[in-house]
């Protein structure tokens, strides 16, 4: 069996007389998700730029999870410079929030499509909004076309999407949760 690793991170202003526990909780749930943690990370409101820093933990171990005791540990929401690279799992609630990588604005592209793409991309930025999205991503665009079944996939491949990309996430955006 393939063992994943992870980071536990917490904040010691937070966690306070509790740390101990925390970072027992941090490393129980890990072992039962099937995580090998691999060290856990404790800092107070005086470290300098503690994202960045996360950051470059994640990228020095070469992982890509971070379990923390709760949301509070990130002042009750995940960071996007986080977020983009790395799931977070948290001990209470028991909760896997999944890394969402950075999406471009359709504001922010320049670029010649077809009429069938712009309003596919269109429908796209639509749904992403309505999700309270800044930028468009595959899932957006594949549920675009849930929404537009006249839609073929041409556009898809016209915008840089191949059929192993599309296939395997429509078939996880149709499944039931």
């Amino acid at each position: 069996m393939t063992t994943r690793a992870a980071i536990g991170y917490l904040r010691t202003d937070i966690s306070g007389a509790r740390q101990q526990w925390d970072e027992s909780r941090i490393s129980s749930v890990a072992g039962k998700l099937g995580y090998d943690l691999r060290k856990t990370v404790a800092w107070g409101l005086r470290v300098e730029e503690p994202m960045k820093r996360l950051r470059v933990q994640l990228s020095r171990l070469g992982l890509s999870t971070i379990v923390t005791p709760n949301l509070d540990h990130f002042d009750g929401k995940i960071p996007g410079a986080i977020r983009e690279v790395a799931d977070v799992i948290t001990v209470s609630p028991e909760m896997k929030y999944m890394r969402r990588p950075r999406t471009v604005s359709l504001a922010d592209a320049t670029f010649a499509v077809s009429p069938e793409v712009m309003a596919l991309l269109a429908s796209a930025a639509e749904i992403a909004e309505a999700g309270g999205r800044d930028g468009v991503d595959v899932e957006h665009v594949l549920l675009a076309m849930l929404r537009n079944p006249e839609i073929t996939v041409g556009p898809l491949r016209e915008i840089g999407i191949g059929p192993e990309t599309y296939g395997k996430r429509l078939a996880q955006l149709t499944q039931p949760s």
